[in-house]
């Protein structure tokens, strides 16, 4: 359950991270400008989706896999699991909230080897599974809980 101490506890890891990982934070900004270009408000299948939609998604998927491969595999997973925005979301979250591809959020939990970032909550409490529910997103609850 969350906690003001857990807050506390995330504040300070934000706080502590050192200059040396500006690769990270570099990376964290970078997948958040890509993410929010996701459609979050609409699930778009690919029975409904436009030929357009269907290649702008698939043009922001592959531009979102050429950012993370440029960057280390530690880089990446200190952005997964240490970066988090003013709500205390990690890029998790917002791959949820934004209905990102499954690869982008597979991407993500294979860099948290762990699964740590699927059970750390925002600032309101929610995990990126109450997020993937409260928008109707059945194949990201499966991938989430597996």
């Amino acid at each position: 359950s969350y906690t003001s101490g857990s807050r506390k506890t995330r504040t300070n890891a934000i706080i502590a991270m050192k200059a040396e990982d500006a690769e990270a934070r570099s990376l964290r900004g970078q997948l958040d400008h890509l993410i929010e270009r996701f459609r979050g408000d609409t699930i778009i299948d690919g029975a409904g989706a436009t030929a357009l939609v269907q290649e702008v998604r698939q043009a922001l998927e592959e531009e979102c896999h050429l950012l993370i491969s440029q960057y280390s595999d530690e880089d990446l997973q200190k952005a997964v699991l240490m970066t988090f925005d003013d709500s205390l979301r990690l890029p998790i979250h917002l791959a949820c909230d934004k209905n990102a591809p499954l690869s982008i959020l597979q991407c993500f939990l294979n860099a948290d080897g762990g699964k740590k970032s699927i059970t750390v909550p925002d600032k309101w409490g929610d995990l990126p599974l109450h997020t993937a529910c409260s928008r109707h997103q059945t194949e990201v609850v499966k991938l989430l809980v597996e």
